[in-house]
Formats: C-alpha cells, sequence, structure tokens
C-alpha cells in the first residue's frame, strides 16, 4: 500500500506530466494514505499536501536511514524550503546541510534506537527523548516560523538546541552554529559547559544505538519480533536483566510497548501490530518465570490493557507501592482511564498494605 503511495509522491514531486493533481489523486487516495502512514504523517499530508509529500520522499536519501527511524512529533507541522530560510534569516545564522535536511524530511521527532554514549565527566549511555522541531504561529505569516525551544533557558553562545535528553537534569544537545566546529553536536547536562559528542548531525545519527546491556533484546520488541525475541530467550538463562541505562527489564519495556506517532487512544495498525507482539513476549516472559516488577505500572499507562490483564491475574503483590498509587489516582480522577475491576484489585491491595 505504501509503495504506491511513495511512487505517486515521487512523480508528483518531480512535477511529472500525464499524472493527476493533488487534489484529484488525494480524493481517490485518502483511505489509502489513512491506512499507510503514522497519523504525524497523515495529517501532515491531508493539511500541506505536496509540501509534506516532499518531506516523506527525501527521507530515503538521508544516509542513516536504513538503522534509526524517526517518529514525528504529533502535531509537527510538515514545513518546506521557505520556511527554513526565513528562520534562519530570523536567527541571523544557517543551518549545516545535514541538519537542514533532517529538518526538511522530519522535523523533529523521536528516533529508535535513540541512544549514545559520553565519556565525560564518566562513561555514560544517554537518551534523545525527542528532536525539537519549526512551528507555526497565528501572529507570524508564512514562510516565518518559530521553534519549539523557544521559552527555554538561552542557549550557550554559537550553539543552538535541537533535542532534549531523557535525564532527570534537563539534558540537551546542541548544534554548534558559529565558530570553530560549526556543525558538531554538543552534549549539556546541568550548569556544565557543552561536550562536543559528534562532528556533524549525520555523526551523531549514525552513532545511535540501543544500551549495551538492552542491545540483545530491545531493538527486538521495539520492531515487534516475536520469534526474534523468543530464540534470544531461548539462549539466556535470566529472564531477567536490568539494563541500567534505561531501567527497563524485557518485561517492563514490552509492557510499555507501544509507538510514540500514535496518540494514546487512538487505533493505528503500526501500533496494534506491535502490541499484539508485546502482548505475546510479556506471556512468553512469564512462562519462563520473570518477575513482573513495574511492567503493570508501565502497562497501564501505555494503555496496554491486555497486558494490565494478564498481569493482573497472578495478584498485584509485587508492585511497588508508589506504582500502585500512581494507578489508582488515574482510575480514581481520569474518567477515560475507568477500569473497574483493575481499581478494586488496586484498592483491595493498598488496603492491604497499610501498616
Amino acid at each position: 500500500m505504501i509503495d504506491r503511495c511513495l511512487s505517486y509522491f515521487r512523480d508528483a514531486v518531480a512535477a511529472r506530466a500525464g499524472i493527476p493533481s493533488w487534489e484529484q489523486w488525494w480524493r481517490a487516495n485518502e483511505s489509502l494514505v489513512r491506512k499507510s502512514f503514522g497519523p504525524t504523517d497523515y495529517e501532515r499530508l491531508r493539511k500541506r499536501g505536496i509540501v509534506a509529500a516532499r518531506m516523506i520522499v527525501r527521507r530515503t536519501s538521508l544516509p542513516w536511514s536504513s538503522r534509526v527511524s524517526v517518529s514525528p512529533a504529533f502535531g509537527s507541522p510538515a514545513i518546506c524550503e521557505d520556511n527554513v530560510a526565513a528562520f534562519e534569516r530570523a536567527q541571523g545564522f544557517s543551518f549545516p546541510a545535514d541538519y537542514r535536511e533532517f529538518l526538511l524530511s522530519y522535523n523533529g521527532g523521536r528516533p529508535r534506537p535513540g541512544w549514545f554514549r559520553i565519556s565525560e565527566p564518566q562513561p555514560t549511555e544517554q537518551q534523545i527523548a525527542g528532536f525539537s522541531h519549526l512551528l507555526f504561529e497565528p501572529n507570524l505569516p508564512e514562510p516565518r516560523c518559530t521553534h519549539l525551544l523557544q521559552f527555554a533557558a538561552p542557549p550557550p553562545a554559537e550553539y543552538f538546541p535541537i533535542a532534549q535528553l531523557a535525564s532527570a537534569d534537563d539534558g540537551m544537545l546542541f548544534l554548534k552554529v558559529t565558530g570553530e566546529k560549526t556543525g558538531s553536536i554538543a552534549c549539556r547536562q546541568g550548569d556544565a559547559a557543552p561536550m562536543t559528542v559528534a562532528t556533524s548531525f549525520d555523526g551523531l545519527m549514525n552513532l545511535l544505538d540501543y544500551p549495551e546491556r538492552a542491545k540483545p533484546w530491545m531493538g527486538l520488541i521495539d520492531s515487534a519480533d516475536l520469534d526474534g525475541f523468543c530464540k534470544w530467550l531461548e539462549s539466556v538463562t535470566d529472564p531477567n536483566p536490568r539494563d541500567p541505562a534505561s531501567g527497563f527489564t524485557p518485561i517492563e519495556y514490552a509492557a510499555w510497548g507501544h509507538d510514540p506517532d500514535v496518540p494514546l487512544g487512538e487505533v493505528h495498525a503500526a501500533d496494534v501490530r506491535l502490541r499484539r507482539a508485546c502482548l505475546e513476549i510479556v506471556e512468553a516472559l512469564l512462562a519462563r518465570g520473570a518477575v513482573p516488577g513495574r511492567a503493570m505500572r508501565h502497562a497501564f499507562f501505555a494503555r496496554n490493557q491486555a497486558i494490565v490483564k494478564l498481569l493482573l491475574a497472578p495478584g498485584l503483590d509485587g508492585v511497588p507501592t508508589e506504582d500502585l498509587r500512581d494507578v489508582r489516582y488515574y482510575l480514581r480522577h481520569r474518567p477515560a482511564w475507568a477500569d473497574d475491576e483493575l481499581k478494586a484489585a488496586v484498592e483491595k491491595e493498598l488496603k492491604r498494605r497499610r501498616p
């Protein structure tokens, strides 16, 4: 299905003669587009047409596209060369070609895998929570646009913020836009000085991987590779390895499994496929004696109801009290999260634990 869309996108971007207009093609193929692309790309195509199609076509030429996928942030708009050029003029600098190409292909998003390693002040593995994006404001006529991180603390001189890290100290990634090492990527944690982690944006993307200790299983879960995961599970004696960088065990990560491009509560084929695979992975892990740990909390907040019911069957005595309280709060105060069976079980377990 997606190949049919891409074929037309390429022809439309190249302005080939004899093809239907965008409006004609869209009327005939909107349902196909909805099935073939995630919600963000679908909304971009619906609202901006050929601009969004051009972004999708550009992605295949990115040098790291075969090993890193990017889920655009839901609600981020499609942009074009004029938008980026207008932003650069307003900022007084030009983006390096590789980062500009990333913006024109994805305009930010969450990478998978999204981990990189730094050596100072001590060796650690850091995760990119999401690349920032350009956005439009009603009081700015196009092609002008603003930046997602415009209200963050001012970046260090000569740097531009491009990503937020999933760290407790508000870590960020910066792009060097002027001076020496222009185009390099630097990491800053807390109030520390920026530290170079890659010589270019493409260099950073080629560094991204899964955490070293989680590499054997985390990518298999993300790709919904049930057969590959089961082969890994058969090869190990311990089904509960906890990755120190992410904090996850395999069962906790599978319980959290969902497509980040699909808003919770919506249905999309790719997300359904991943959730089904994660359910079967959790079943396989439980059969091997895996300890659920915090899997109940992760499954609940990822809206993986089938996994919640699976984990509920043996009882909640192993679930941390803080997790039960978090779940109870949502069950009590958020009608959209209502689950009478789970609520009764959580209330009963917390009552049992009272001193």
